[in-house]
């Protein structure tokens, strides 16, 4: 007998020791009651306690594991709606989602489903994440049978492939996206005209990326909003229902199981999110509100195959993207797909990236119409840019938790502003490992893996800032769900000190986890015998005009800095004109009497130095503005081409030229046949003027034009300038070849689906399939693209695969594996 548990081990353990796929390199098995949890999990499901506990132990990888855990009801919107092809689903259980604790270790977090008596989650600990699965996520053959789960850590998920995954763009893609994220149309409420929503800068901006970080604190506004939530609506398609079906074998389970993986992703999205401080915006949390399940039953018929464009199984991913972005997502801040497609180049995940102005995009935008050029007819497709796609299979193999889970954390990232990691600074490598926006898919066992970097955080905190000042849609919800041990008094509540014995601080309180907690004592109670209140008392303001705030211009009025400093010396606060002084005079803080503008005079701190107003402030009687060095701009101050012409064109300019030029002739004698008194001196002026102005611009533009490089193949390269100070006559002789061939244009748009268009006669219409010839859209280098070189291919380096990334603010950002 003991010969048999021997080999049994030993077989158990050379199993375990092999690499079963590309990505694990060494799992465990666990082979504990899970009949006894069963029975647990269903007696807890009908009790009347609120949350009563369901406790699994087992030992792997050398220590002992106890987990405590209780029903999670966190993650899905208490008016989740859950959707199948047939209709809404109005008897639906998520009792099978569970989160808890390590029973007796600190600082450690557990959360998944209990299905069947079976652990399905993540494990975190101090010393490292693991990962549980059930077996038959990656065995169909006696293996399934021997042992129910499986078990390994992070640090056991390798990618044994090397390369660099780098992010690039060709000419005419990126001219594309920059043409749709910025076409956004608006229907004008008072007539049917549509209005064509250009960008108010022509110039394409990247400063809201490379923005220092600390730069934004500066613009945090200071009441800190409520709404922190982030409803998501998850779809799921048939290719994953047939990937699961064909491990559960039955439909309710299967639905089960799609559930337990949104919670599961949804939860470590929130582990990650609610950790991270975007300035002032903390505890950002994403809640699922709506699920569609589409299982076999929506592609079964050949009228439904070809309705439904995501029945086809060969799309690739951004006319993926691009079918759930033809849907209206209005209702919730994202709408995410999830499928089982193997999408070429090792793409696992695709997104549209917010801006803090300007393009579309991103967290909580709108569905409305962009304009774009469709098979060269010019078109207006509604689109909602505020969804992503992940999939769960790579190569052909389905990839860990920890990757999809990161995947999904890095698309989400996209939808909230941030682009790749860049400069180096953010992305080091090394033994810490890159960030959570690295351009390539990570292995996740490295500390920067599950961390945004403060270049993340700066363009993320950018985009909430722009949300919560309403210069964008906002969409965030308040959070109404009560938990003990969130520090925050809710229904049914007490007080709440905090999560365990070591967050809490009030000695009046009991946590959520206490071992001194008597059995008919719960939760986020006061403890017995203290006199203790878990309300302030209400706070007293200080008295008006007492209090100087805003850089000494401004005074507190009940509470919050809205009066003049004037008010302190019973004056109004005036403006000085522009007769008053120099730009910088425009700018000093003055005050006057009331009702009396000849009283106006600079306002002087206790130093003697006049009060300079903020950046930003209105100046000059609000014709202008004070910049960041104090001085007052003109509202409409004019650029530094435009000065140019005034001073050139200037009509007192070019009297002045005029006169000089009659006195000149006027003053000069006659040497010719031809008497120049008999012309108008003045005519003869404008005429030479002219006739200067169109050589100098004309040899301008030529020489311009030979220096300046062209992306064309077919042009000539351009000329130095010290060639041309050499050589000048061979500059103003050179000639450009004619071009026979017709060249493309930039601007059209990939091939798309004339039937979700409204456009039956539309010319060379396709189906979503793959590329056949050309460019299509989802393939070759492209903004956001995770993709990877091909063999022989060079790699890039750190400056071409990040040059020229986001230059519109919006783009497709696709996350792909490294192979």
């Amino acid at each position: 007998m003991l010969h048999c548990k021997l080999l049994v081990w030993w077989i158990l353990t050379t199993l375990c020791d092999a690499q079963f796929n590309k990505y694990i390199t060494h799992f465990e098995p666990l082979t504990y009651n899970s009949e006894e949890i069963h029975s647990h999990h269903l007696r807890h499901e009908r009790s009347i306690n609120s949350n009563p506990c369901v406790n699994i132990k087992f030992h792997a990888h050398g220590r002992h594991f106890h987990l405590r855990l209780r029903r999670d009801v966190s993650i899905f919107a208490p008016d989740l709606q859950v959707d199948s092809p047939t209709g809404i689903l109005n008897q639906f259980n998520t009792s099978h989602i569970y989160e808890g604790t390590l029973w007796g270790e600190e600082n450690t977090k557990a959360f998944g489903s209990i299905r069947n008596g079976i652990f399905d989650g993540n494990i975190h600990t101090e010393k490292g994440t693991y990962y549980v699965e059930r077996t038959n996520k990656y065995f169909s053959d006696e293996r399934a049978q021997r042992f129910h789960s499986l078990i390994y850590h992070e640090r056991d998920i390798k990618d044994h492939h090397s390369g660099f995954g780098g992010c690039g763009i060709t000419d005419d893609v990126l001219k594309w996206m920059h043409n749709i994220s910025n076409s956004a149309v608006e229907e004008d409420s008072t007539t049917s005209n549509l209005k064509l929503n250009k960008p108010k800068n022509k110039d394409i901006k990247l400063t809201h990326y490379f923005e220092d970080y600390r730069d934004i604190n500066a613009r945090i506004r200071r009441e800190v909003p409520t709404q922190r939530v982030c409803s998501l609506y998850i779809q799921t398609d048939t290719l994953l229902w047939d990937h699961i079906h064909n491990q559960e074998k039955d439909p309710t389970k299967t639905r089960e199981e799609i559930t337990s993986l949104i919670a599961q992703h949804v939860k470590a999205v929130n582990h990650i999110y609610q950790k991270e401080n975007f300035t002032k915006y903390q505890g950002i949390k994403f809640v699922v509100q709506r699920i569609t399940i589409n299982d076999s039953s929506a592609c079964d018929t050949e009228e439904k195959i070809k309705t439904n464009h995501f029945c086809s199984r060969n799309i690739d991913v951004s006319n993926f993207l691009n079918l759930n972005s033809q849907m209206n997502h209005d209702a919730f801040c994202l709408a995410y797909i999830f499928t089982y497609r193997d999408f070429s180049e090792g793409t696992l995940g695709l997104a549209w990236v917010a801006s803090p102005q300007g393009a579309s995009g991103g967290v909580c935008e709108k569905y409305k119409l962009y304009s774009e050029n469709v098979n060269g007819r010019p078109v207006q497709i509604k689109r909602s840019l505020n969804t992503g796609i992940i999939t769960f299979v790579n190569y052909n193999t389905r990839v860990p938790l920890k990757v999809s889970q990161l995947t999904l954390a890095h698309e989400i990232g996209h939808n909230f502003g941030s682009p790749h990691d860049f400069p180096d600074e953010c992305r080091p490598g090394g033994s810490k490992g890159n960030y959570i926006m690295f351009a390539s898919a990570t292995s996740g066992d490295r500390p920067n893996n599950i961390r945004f970097s403060h270049c993340s955080i700066g363009n993320m905190s950018a985009v909430l800032e722009a949300l919560f000042a309403n210069e964008k849609r906002l969409c965030f919800q308040e959070d109404k769900g009560a938990f003990c041990g969130n520090k925050i008094v809710e229904v049914n509540e007490q007080c709440d000190c905090g999560y365990n014995e070591e967050e809490c601080n009030d000695k009046c309180c009991y946590p959520r986890q206490s071992v001194l907690l008597p059995n008919d004592k719960k939760q986020c109670t006061r403890r017995p015998g203290t006199k203790c209140s878990a309300l302030c008392p209400p706070s007293v303001h200080k008295p008006n005009y007492t209090t100087v705030c805003n850089e000494k211009t401004r005074v507190c009025l009940a509470g919050e800095c809205v009066g003049s400093i004037c008010l302190q010396h019973a004056k109004e606060e005036c403006f000085l004109s522009k007769s008053g002084g120099t730009p910088e005079k425009l700018c000093e803080l003055s005050c006057q009497n009331k009702g009396d503008p000849t009283t106006c005079i600079p306002q002087m701190d206790s130093s003697n130095n006049a009060i300079k107003l903020s950046s930003g402030a209105p100046c000059d009687d609000f014709r202008g503005y004070c910049d960041v060095f104090q001085k007052c701009r003109a509202v409409h101050a004019d650029g530094p081409l435009a000065r140019l012409k005034n001073l050139l064109f200037n009509p007192n300019t070019l009297m002045t030229v005029e006169e000089w030029i009659t006195v000149s002739l006027n003053s000069r004698p006659s040497t010719s046949k031809l008497n120049y008194s008999n012309f108008s001196g003045a005519l003869v002026g404008r005429f030479i003027i002219r006739c200067f102005f169109i050589i100098v611009m004309g040899a301008f533009i030529k020489c311009c034009a030979v220096h300046t490089p062209s992306s064309n193949p077919k042009q000539p390269p351009a000329r130095r300038i010290s060639d041309t100070l050499r050589q000048p006559a061979q500059s103003l002789r050179r000639k450009f070849p004619r071009q026979h061939r017709t060249v493309p244009q930039l601007n059209q748009a990939p091939p798309t689906y004339p039937e979700t268009l409204g456009l039956s006669q539309a010319p060379n219409p396709r189906r979503p399939g793959p590329s056949q010839g050309g460019l299509a859209h989802g393939y070759g280098e492209s903004s956001g693209h995770y993709n990877r070189p091909k063999k022989g291919q060079a790699k890039l380096t750190a400056h071409d695969s990040y040059a020229a990334a986001y230059p519109g603010g919006n783009r497709l950002e696709m996350r792909k594996h490294k192979v």
